[in-house]
């Protein structure tokens, strides 16, 4: 189709396919490509170079079918709320609405804050703040008095805990004295109980007897670590053969299973083949599956014309005697021919169908025996030919038997020997580790002797220390009584201080809650002002949105009316009704006409079918000559539906003759010849 737009003429194709739109395009005259394919893209231009929206269009330019008196089939109130949503006033009442919801918000919050103002007793809060300060301030000079006396208990427990400190320093000298005292008593009774036994060798025999039994022992442990190297290798071989021999042992024996597990294969080879070898299976079955194949591909194809064949069916049966593509009669005896044929060849389908899905079924499992067959077959031959290979090594596990069971015999015996001669060794090694060990307790007595002399002489100087380091135990009790008695005054003053700083903090958070009571009368008095403010500012704003919004219908209204006036003598073919407007009230949109003697009447009341059609179609004129400046169509769906004869021929007659002064163009949808007949340009849809 073609659309005109100011000194634009733009072409467009859309493609449908199913009930929807596929393609569509928008092309100048000269053929440049403006918007598409796609049909979200050139209903996006259109909007754009019409300067009007989807919903004006559908209401204004666009009568469905039963629609072209729309107002004046809908109730008063969903009638105002159309029109007024049709000529974009309606934005103003929502925001009207929005403004009254939050001038009601705004007033009960100020009534919330100013009963808080109201009640509120700001001189008690300021008294108690002054007072909290007061008993703050009392409280923390307090706290310095007892820093105070702190520092002096804690200087005179200085004092005393250094002489303490001093006198512990001279008793704990004492004390390793008198412990060094009972330690060389002790080592006193224990030589005096050793030397006991008198020591006939001299310390001289002593060392030189030491030294001949270590350098035997030392080449003693040589020997022994050569004989447990020698063992250790020999043990090791010894196992090594023995691993060797039971891994040898277990291949034996399952040489002998292997030679009786060859035997059942090959019976259960003979079994299989019996229904034919390998390289004729393979063969038959290249062909099955083939055949299966085919059969498959058939019956889907058969499948797919039986699907479009119902769903033509269907269609049929629930179409009802209209053609469900353009709504004309179908005969009832074409469709029962039709639905006939259609079931014969769909029963006929359906049977031929469900044949070759047991065929194929049948074939498939021949197929399926086949393979298992087949893989059975393979797998024994497989099986049959490694367990063959492997009884290549049988003779060679034999002869090696034989060698490792000697080897086993030897290995035992020089073990035998082995452990003989190191037993022996380590015997004789503990006997002079025994030698020496007498020996060294000899020399330790003997140095006893000449060590208890040196310990009297040691002795003796303790005792005379001991008697140099007395303390006096009166003056010691005195010192930590002292000592005692300060840590006890610190710690009362230190207790004083820490219930001092608690009152301080409940103090100073009872001082914080009243000047946040203060604050915040404070802060309400400044946001009742504020509301205040918004309360006056909101109301001057709706009385100006309704001011904006009566007066905007009313030039609205006025355009309208205006052009109804000048279409209404020109579509109004009688003299019955000289004038139309469309009258506003509070509550509702009234379209009325006007006699001959100068009274207004309802359009919906009073006047005819055709009558009441002209007058919808002059007000669908005059909203879209207000509305769609840049749009000089009219839609029509259908616009004769329910009018008698007379009413159509008047329609009919005012498209002829008086709409093409008003429109450059007019598209009329309907089944009707006569009206169809009036058309300049004819498009006929074919229900085939």
């Amino acid at each position: 189709m073609n659309l005109r737009t100011g000194n634009d003429i733009f072409e467009i194709k859309r493609i449908i396919e199913d009930g929807s739109t596929k393609e569509a395009v928008v092309r100048t005259q000269e053929g440049k490509l403006m918007a598409g394919t796609n049909p979200a893209q050139v209903n996006t231009f259109l909007k754009g170079a019409l300067k009007i929206d989807e919903d004006v269009f559908l209401r204004t330019v666009y009568a469905k079918q039963g629609e072209l008196d729309l107002f004046l089939q809908l109730n008063p109130g969903e009638r105002k709320t159309r029109l007024d949503e049709l000529m974009g006033i309606d934005k103003f009442e929502t925001a009207r609405r929005n403004c009254v919801a939050l001038l009601n918000s705004i007033e009960k919050k100020k009534a919330a804050h100013e009963e808080f103002v109201k009640d509120f007793k700001i001189e008690d809060v300021e008294k108690e703040i002054s007072e909290s300060r007061q008993a703050i301030e009392s409280l923390q000079q307090e706290k310095s008095e007892l820093r105070i006396k702190i520092s002096e208990s804690e200087k005179e427990k200085t004092e005393a805990d250094a002489k303490i400190s001093a006198i512990r320093a001279v008793l704990e000298v004492r004390s390793r004295f008198e412990e060094k005292k009972r330690l060389f008593e002790r080592q006193l009774a224990d030589i005096k109980h050793k030397l006991s036994h008198d020591v006939a060798e001299s310390i001289e025999f002593i060392e030189s007897r030491t030294r001949e039994i270590k350098t035997k022992v030392s080449e003693l442990q040589r020997t022994k670590s050569v004989v447990r190297e020698d063992l250790e290798e020999t043990q090791r071989k010894a196992l090594e053969s023995e691993k060797k021999l039971g891994g040898l042992e277990q291949k034996s024996e399952e040489f002998k299973s292997l030679m009786a597990e060859i035997e059942k294969l090959k019976a259960s080879q003979r079994e299989v083949e019996q229904d034919g070898r390998a390289e004729e299976i393979e063969h038959s079955l290249k062909t099955s599956e083939e055949t299966y194949a085919s059969l498959v591909d058939e019956r889907g194809k058969l499948l797919g014309e039986l699907s479009v064949l119902r769903k033509h069916l269907e269609e049929l049966e629930g179409s009802k005697s209209v053609c469900p593509m353009c709504s004309s009669e179908l005969s009832k005896a074409k469709r029962a021919g039709l639905i006939s044929q259609r079931r014969i060849k769909a029963l006929d389908m359906d049977r031929r169908a469900g044949e070759m899905a047991i065929d194929a079924e049948n074939l498939r499992k021949k197929i399926e025996l086949m393979n298992e067959t087949l893989i059975l077959q393979k797998e024994l031959r497989a099986k049959i030919h490694d367990n063959s290979m492997r009884l290549g090594e049988e003779r060679e596990i034999t002869i090696q038997l034989s060698e490792i069971r000697a080897k086993k015999e030897t290995f035992a015996s020089i073990v035998g020997q082995m452990q003989q001669r190191f037993n022996s060794l380590d015997k004789e090694i503990q006997g002079l580790d025994s030698e020496t060990n007498e020996l060294a307790e000899k020399k330790h007595l003997r140095e006893l002797k000449d060590k208890e002399a040196e310990i009297k002489k040691e002795l003796d100087l303790i005792i005379i220390n001991l008697e140099s380091k007395k303390v006096d135990a009166f003056e010691f009790e005195n010192l930590e009584k002292t000592y005692r008695d300060a840590i006890r005054k610190t710690q009362e003053f230190e207790s004083k201080i820490e219930s001092n700083d608690s009152m301080v903090a409940e103090k100073q958070k009872r001082l914080g809650d009243f000047e946040e009571k203060k604050n915040k009368f404070a802060e309400l008095q400044s946001k009742v002002k504020t509301l205040e403010g918004k309360i006056e500012f909101l109301s001057q704003f709706k009385n100006a949105l309704l001011g904006a919004q009566d007066g905007l219908r009313k030039e609205l209204i006025l355009a309208v009316n205006e052009v109804m006036a000048s279409l209404w003598p020109q579509l109004y073919p009688y003299s019955k009704w000289n004038s139309i407007k469309l009258d506003a009230s509070e509550s509702d949109y009234v379209l009325q006409i006007r006699d001959l003697a100068g009274s207004w009447i309802s359009v919906a009341g009073f006047a005819s079918g055709g009558e009441r059609m002209i007058a919808c179609l002059a007000l669908r004129l005059a909203f879209a000559k207000v509305l769609t400046q840049n749009l000089s169509l009219l839609i029509l769906d259908e616009p004769t539906h329910n009018l008698d004869e007379k009413a159509i021929r008047t329609f009919i007659d005012v498209i002829q003759y008086k709409l093409s002064n008003f429109l450059d163009q007019l598209f009329i949808i309907t089944h009707d010849e006569k009206l169809a007949e009036a058309g300049d340009n004819i498009i006929r849809l074919d229900s085939q």
